[in-house]
């Protein structure tokens, strides 16, 4: 049975990490179980193509890399570090925005049009992650305190870790691309059906959390 409004509120103050657990089950459910959701779910899978950082983040996210933030454990699975770092930097602004903020939130809202909205935000969202992950590695290399943090966060969403890389040119649910500084492809991932399916309901609900609590005014 989908989460109550009220039940969704009490759970977000006292255990916002489950609170967003629950909105994550629910979704997936309705995914499975509604025709219009399962239809613009499929959609957005399709769409879910493309690069996840800028030049400027791929020139950072190297020197990055040279000064050590690959060996900070900051990383879900087998997920490419610097997208690890990404995701963990939106999902715990995400969490700390369900506790600390009054902006009223139903579980219900997260239908159809949800994810033709993330669908038409895909672009600018994905090139997110790059950008997240310089700013919360820069901000962890020199705050150990922060490091631990995310590092614990990667655990709260183990859930959603992709298995080393597939071939490319069978992709058939989604794709994330890294590149270099030159924009150049320096890895590609093809998660499989299950894996993108879990991927695409975090990144949905990531989205419109930090929109609905008004995060992605600096986001973006």
């Amino acid at each position: 049975m989908p989460t109550s409004t009220s039940q969704f509120a009490l759970l977000r103050r006292s255990n916002p990490a489950a609170a967003f657990d629950v909105l994550v089950r629910d979704f997936l459910m309705a995914v499975r179980t509604d025709r219009e959701m399962a239809a613009a779910f499929t959609s957005f899978q399709m769409s879910f193509k493309g690069s996840i950082n800028t030049s400027e983040d791929a020139r950072r996210l190297a020197a990055l890399k040279e000064q050590g933030a690959e060996q900070m454990g900051i990383q879900i699975g087998t997920m490419p570090w610097s997208m690890s770092a990404g995701l963990v930097f939106l999902y715990d602004a995400a969490i700390e925005g369900l506790q600390a903020s009054d902006e009223f939130i139903d579980p219900q809202r997260f239908g159809p049009d949800t994810i033709r909205t993330a669908e038409r935000l895909l672009e600018p969202a994905l090139l997110q992650i790059g950008q997240s992950a310089v700013t919360a590695l820069e901000i962890a290399m020199i705050n150990p305190a922060y490091a631990d943090k995310l590092r614990a966060r990667t655990k709260e969403i183990d859930w959603v870790a992709l298995q080393p890389p597939q071939d490319p040119t069978l992709c058939e649910h989604c794709t994330i691309i890294e590149e270099d500084a030159h924009g150049n492809p320096i890895s590609t991932h093809c998660p499989t059906k299950e894996e993108c399916d879990n991927l695409g309901g975090l990144f949905i609900l990531l989205l419109m959390i930090l929109l609905v609590l008004k995060i992605l005014d600096w986001l973006f």
